[in-house]
């Protein structure tokens, strides 16, 4: 590979920001998942609107700058949960073969299928949560530390001491729901964050893929199926094999239910209640579990039905 001077600065720049970011999220507050989910923006923005060579320098730029300013454990971390899987995303998104291969013409490319890139990103991130679930050696003992913490803030406030039966079973439900809940919100948060930088990108003309249109072409592939019904079967047994398939089921079932709201999106295009009804889905998932678990159903339903080709005329040709 030729080093392209260009992309190794438009890298260095993009990690120190993904670094600032990183290092700002370090206290815990609201405004933190926000700044965790932006250090993805710059090593996205860095390979779609550059190369691979500029995301992979991100990478290993902020790496370098979170191992000193911070330490080697959250330099690692960020890399396993954000910035290795975007980086890697963004290669994805920008990989085309030319048409005339799979028996189109040779004038144009095809794009990589956005199914595929889904199914990198549900298991990007649930290697992400088992992996740290790894380091920090996962289990009720790490549970029930939050879950102290929680109870003392909780009786600080004066009012009546939760009992001792209620605080062994809240331990054992988080116990089985946290690398449920945290896989499926990192893939949330890097298709949200991904989704952001494409746009940013395209907006300022450097976007090499066209636009994907979601309605369409936000669909699992069948095998995504497979590692979702695993992970719920998983989720029934005791201990480490429990939380492997929480892990698998949180974050394929995050991926189901975004292409259910895919889907929700197409079928009220043109309603003059879309607005109000888009509002009133998002505001309910975020309150409620009930209304993700129906997109998720409405996402297992179409999953692996064909979806459009994405295609563009080749560059430097004229479509004449």
């Amino acid at each position: 590979m030729t080093l392209n001077t260009n992309s190794l600065l438009i890298g260095l720049l993009a990690g120190v920001a993904s670094a600032i970011l990183l290092l700002a999220s370090g206290q815990p507050s609201l405004l933190s998942i926000f700044l965790f989910a932006a250090a993805a923006l710059p090593i996205f923005i860095a390979g779609l609107g550059w190369s691979n060579q500029a995301s992979f320098t991100a990478v290993t730029s902020t790496f370098i700058i979170l191992a000193i300013a911070a330490s080697p454990e959250t330099a690692l971390v960020s890399t396993v949960t954000t910035l290795l899987p975007s980086a890697w995303l963004s290669h994805l998104t920008t990989l085309a073969r030319s048409a005339d291969e799979v028996g189109g013409p040779d004038d144009k490319l095809v794009w990589y299928p956005f199914p595929q890139i889904m199914l990198h990103l549900a298991t990007l991130m649930v290697f992400a949560t088992l992996m740290i679930g790894w380091l920090i050696d996962y289990g009720p003992d790490v549970v029930g530390q939050v879950v102290a913490a929680f109870i003392d803030a909780f009786n600080q406030s004066g009012e009546q001491p939760i009992a001792i039966q209620n605080i062994e079973a809240m331990t054992t439900t988080l116990t089985k729901l946290l690398p449920f809940i945290q896989s499926a919100m990192w893939v949330i948060i890097l298709f949200t964050a991904w989704y952001l930088a494409g746009h940013i990108v395209r907006l300022s003309g450097r976007s090499k893929r066209p636009r994907d249109n979601m309605h369409t072409s936000l669909r699992m592939p069948s095998l995504a199926l497979i590692f979702l019904g695993g992970g719920l079967v998983l989720m029934f047994f005791d201990g480490t094999i429990s939380y492997i398939g929480a892990a698998i089921a949180g974050g394929f079932g995050a991926g189901f239910m975004m292409a259910g709201l895919a889907l929700f999106h197409k079928n009220t295009l043109g309603k003059l209640w879309r607005g109000a009804a888009l509002w009133t889905v998002y505001v309910l998932i975020l309150l409620f579990s009930i209304p993700a678990i129906i997109f998720a159903i409405m996402g297992l339903l179409e999953a692996g039905k064909p979806v459009p080709m994405l295609v563009s005329q080749k560059p430097n040709e004229s479509k004449e």
